[in-house]
């Protein structure tokens, strides 16, 4: 028997999907873009994957190793990730840690700095990526399929990562441009499931994404 979830929207126009689970002692939240690889630019095929997973990279307060030991203190796990149809953020905490996650959520989020050298090293493995993949029969296959049904001048033309010249090519302005084009409230919703009550997540919420316009 699926849950029915309840649903509100914050100050900022942000909409919560919010279903209670009383009896599991952790929370999580997904916050959840309405854009993903459909909206690359065409000469920059892969740009959503790598702008969403440069947001935990670190932020104007916080560096990627900084972040990575507040997620480790905090006993949580935070995720990115992206589709050809959306882009988002995840957390997972105990209950009683589960304001300082969401408020590192936010922080991750609103407040990404795409810091040079953490983009350098994210272009490394992407590239590194490609070597593998080409090396892989299935995704060979998966990658000609997708650019014989879409063609080449369509996002879905395209797997999720790319390729090696956008990969090489994109840049902290590419990422920042569409950051902030696409991370904005009136865009996304935020679905949290756990032992937390509605008022309460309403106020942690609020607080979180405090600022945070459309």
């Amino acid at each position: 028997k699926l849950p029915v979830p309840e649903s509100f929207k914050l100050s900022n126009g942000l909409t919560v999907i919010y279903n209670q689970r009383p009896w599991l002692p952790i929370t999580s939240a997904r916050l959840v873009f309405k854009t993903g690889s459909d909206a690359n630019p065409q000469e920059r095929p892969g740009l959503a994957n790598f702008t969403v997973a440069m947001l935990d990279e670190g932020t104007k307060t916080r560096k990627a190793l900084q972040i990575a030991d507040e997620v480790a203190a905090l006993g949580a796990s935070l995720g990115t990730s992206s589709t050809m149809d959306a882009s988002q953020v995840s957390i997972q905490s105990l209950t009683k840690n589960f304001s300082n996650a969401l408020n590192l959520l936010s922080d991750v989020v609103l407040n990404p700095s795409f810091p040079d050298e953490e983009i350098e090293r994210q272009r490394a493995s992407r590239l590194a990526g490609l070597v593998q993949e080409r090396e892989n029969p299935s995704a060979v296959a998966s990658r000609v399929m997708a650019r014989v049904l879409y063609g080449s001048n369509h996002p879905y033309g395209y797997p999720e990562i790319g390729t090696e010249a956008a990969i090489k090519a994109t840049n902290q302005n590419d990422m920042r441009s569409f950051w902030e084009k696409n991370f904005v409230p009136n865009n996304a919703a935020l679905v949290v499931a756990g032992s937390i009550s509605k008022n309460e997540l309403k106020t942690l919420a609020e607080k979180a994404f405090a600022g945070w316009q459309p």
